[in-house]
């Protein structure tokens, strides 16, 4: 995914992960169900910070789990660490 392709959402949720966190898998698992109930229309990616480098600077994101909503192309929550999803 790049930046571009983010911007072309109208509203995105994307979980930013890393290959060897477990709390993002288990992040993973509840936010899915968690969306289709709460916010059915958001469209929802899982990046993993190996597979897309550039998006590392270019979201500046150098640790996970980090939670992102962006809409219309513009970065409106920013959740990273542990958080509740309440």
């Amino acid at each position: 995914m790049t930046k571009a392709e983010i911007n072309s959402y109208s509203a995105i949720l994307i979980l930013v992960s890393t290959e060897r966190c477990s709390v993002c898998v288990a992040l993973d698992q509840r936010l899915k169900p968690w969306i289709a109930t709460h916010y059915p229309n958001l469209s929802y990616s899982k990046i993993k910070l190996e597979s897309h480098p550039l998006l590392r600077g270019e979201l500046m994101v150098f640790s996970a789990p980090v939670l992102l909503l962006f809409q219309n192309g513009k970065e409106v929550l920013r959740k990273a660490g542990v958080f509740s999803l309440e």
